[in-house]
């Protein structure tokens, strides 16, 4: 499950690109299901929405997928602080 949310205190990897970063939490492997699965934060300060594509590129980068086996889905957005 990949669920972008709003930054955590406690992320266990996070990759930075030049103008967001990805943070993921609540990771589990899934032997039954064969794949690994995980909630996923985007941090973009400043900037638009980030697209699926950059999203998918840094979590290959971080976990050595192949980005044609990565299912991003059930995004939601969070405006404001606090």
């Amino acid at each position: 499950l990949c669920y972008p949310r709003l930054w955590s205190a406690c992320c266990p990897r996070s990759a930075t690109m030049a103008d967001f970063t990805v943070r993921t939490r609540k990771f589990l492997r899934n032997a039954v299901a064969g794949r690994r699965q995980m909630v996923v934060d985007v941090i973009h300060p400043g900037s638009a929405t980030v697209s699926k594509e950059d999203i998918k590129k840094s979590l290959c980068d971080m976990y050595n997928g192949n980005d044609k086996l990565v299912f991003l889905f059930g995004f939601r957005t969070k405006f404001g602080g606090g």
